[in-house]
């Protein structure tokens, strides 16, 4: 299972103690791979109407900082980036490239326009 990990452009603690909840309670039922989705009936903060998290690579490290290698496991972090509604089922359609193509200072902005 990989480590999450949130990285955003925000002071507001929201976002981190959503992250920590999400891993908390899926812990069990989730395997957290690249992709996974994760839903919320209302806004992760009031500063957005973002509601879900897309967890894939971390937009601010390369894939070699992202695996860490102990002397008994190796350590993969996943990154969680916010989404809005829309694009949860948008992207279930079409896939993740449209997200992936906003650039990695778009990824990390809790006020991003929504590109569903």
């Amino acid at each position: 299972r990989p480590e999450l990990m949130i990285s955003l452009e925000t002071s507001d603690m929201e976002w981190g103690i959503c992250a920590a909840k999400t891993a908390s309670k899926y812990f069990v039922e989730s395997l957290f791979t690249y992709v996974s989705v994760f839903e919320f009936d209302s806004p992760i903060s009031a500063e957005s109407e973002m509601c879900g998290f897309l967890e894939y690579a971390p937009a601010s490290i390369s894939m070699e900082q992202a695996c860490i290698i102990t002397s008994d496991r190796k350590i993969v972090l996943a990154a969680l980036y916010p989404l809005y509604k829309s694009e949860i089922s948008a992207f279930a359609k079409n896939g993740f490239d449209a997200f992936f193509s906003i650039g990695k200072k778009d990824l990390l902005n809790t006020k991003r326009e929504n590109i569903e």
